[in-house]
């Protein structure tokens, strides 16, 4: 309202308002969490551009440069003419989408952070954590969760559980460098190893790839998202081919080689 609906006007007032807020300075090559419905529509607009494997916004994450240089498209663009997967973006949304590409470019120029990740939270479930109690705050919200699914979707949470003990003998017997974060995930992987049991035995390492990559997982980033699913996916196919599988392709190829392999490890164990 206050750029009387004019693109260039409302780079001037982002930049008025921004020019009081001293903190941005402290954002320097951080992590800035991108929050609210126009902002997650900018990220599903990049994920089309870019080809993405998946559409899971939580935990997408672009480089500061990058996402600046897609925010300038989208202004340009105005009303979204040539932009790929905007007919997936609703309606209501696509007129507020270069509003919040201004806004974005504006800030991230301010921030200077090293990247953008999306956060589907927002101010409901920062309440929602408010009267959770210290000890359950104090739960990892990853393992939580899979601690869960193994119990809905697994034969024996018991077995899933002893996995964890178990690989963590053999990795330390055998030495294997592990940083906390990898270890982490190696436990995740153990509780969720089970979970395609029920599906036919020739579909079970892509039909399994498929429900974790796109599963409701929090405290994880979109790296380890793919390292988990690749894990029991090599658990079920082998660790050796993709058997033509387009989906388990694709994700090999958005993680590192040391991911890679790992997850092609733990499947082995």
């Amino acid at each position: 309202e206050q750029a009387g609906e004019r693109l260039d006007s409302a780079a001037d007032v982002v930049d008025r308002h921004l020019d009081g807020v001293a903190w941005l300075r402290q954002g320097r090559n951080r992590t800035f969490y991108a929050i609210g419905g126009t902002w997650r529509a900018l990220a599903k607009l990049h994920m089309a551009s870019s080809d993405y494997p998946l559409r899971v916004m939580h935990g997408y994450a672009v480089p500061r440069t990058e996402m600046i240089e897609f925010c300038q498209q989208v202004r340009r663009s105005r009303k979204g003419t040539g932009l790929v997967g905007l007919d997936n973006i609703a309606r209501p949304r696509r007129e507020t989408l270069p509003y919040g590409a201004v806004v974005m470019e504006r800030l991230l120029e301010r921030l200077r952070p090293k990247r953008v990740m999306f956060s589907i939270f927002g101010i409901r479930e920062g309440l929602l954590y408010s009267y959770l109690s210290a000890s359950e705050r104090h739960n990892d919200p990853l393992l939580s969760f899979c601690d869960d699914y193994a119990h809905m979707s697994s034969r024996s949470v018991r077995h899933a559980r002893e996995l964890t003990i178990w690989t963590d003998r053999i990795w330390r017997l055998a030495e294997v460098d592990e940083t906390p974060e990898e270890r982490r995930l190696r436990h995740a992987a153990c509780l969720l190893s089970d979970t395609g049991w029920r599906a036919h035995p020739d579909y079970r390492g892509e039909q399994s790839l498929n429900v974790l990559a796109h599963a409701g997982l929090t405290g994880i980033d979109h790296p380890g998202r793919f390292f988990l699913a690749l894990s029991v996916y090599f658990r079920h196919a082998g660790r050796d081919e993709m058997r033509g599988e387009e989906l388990s392709a694709r994700l090999s190829k958005c993680v590192s080689r040391r991911y890679l392999e790992r997850a092609q490890l733990i499947a082995a164990a």
